[in-house]
């Protein structure tokens, strides 16, 4: 599973993913490439994703870096890495339990999910040192894109600081309806 480009020196903007259970231990999120093996490729903005357990790397020999004025911010890489020619320079705020660059970032971080076993990668709700509510940067439209809110509908900042990952922890975090029996 993964994002294949190649040939294409186009922006890319990838937010608000949760990106986990790959097939093989091999397989890898992204693979920028080009039909040289060498030119850059984007510039790439991964902005508020959450990788569980998934390489961020390049691969299958067409190997081109992301261009210069790539950025990754908010991220969240459980047991997840960048690693070749997909490493970002302008990498910021981002939390890993692992490593992870930036002088905002967090490494060496707490399981931040609400039930990761149970697929729930929701953020929980404690404010620590070692985990990501309210670590995020604020991020400002870019061309047309806007990152201002999650997939389940919650507005980025909503109590005062953005959240790092897919998820900005709040009230309208989704949960399961009991089932009502009808006769």
């Amino acid at each position: 599973f993964g994002i294949y480009n190649i040939g294409s020196s186009r922006p890319w903007y990838v937010y608000g993913n949760v990106v986990h259970d790959p097939g093989t231990s091999s397989s890898s999120f992204f693979w920028p490439g080009s039909d040289s093996g060498t030119s850059p490729q984007g510039p790439v903005y991964l902005y508020n994703n959450t990788f569980i357990g998934v390489p961020i790397t390049t691969g299958q020999g067409r190997s081109g870096p992301f261009a210069s004025a790539s950025q990754a911010r908010n991220n969240i890489y459980w047991s997840s890495s960048l690693s070749g020619n997909s490493s970002i320079s302008d990498s910021d705020y981002n939390f890993s339990n692992g490593s992870t660059g930036g002088a905002h970032s967090i490494s060496s971080g707490g399981n931040p999910f609400v039930n990761s076993s149970g697929k729930d990668f929701n953020i929980i709700s404690t404010i620590a040192a070692n985990l990501p509510r309210n670590k995020g940067v604020a991020l400002s439209a870019v061309s047309s894109q806007s990152f201002g809110t999650d997939f389940e509908g919650n507005s980025r900042g909503g109590d005062g600081a953005w959240d790092m990952g897919a998820y900005e922890y709040g009230a309208g975090v989704v949960t399961t309806n009991p089932v009502i029996a009808v006769n």
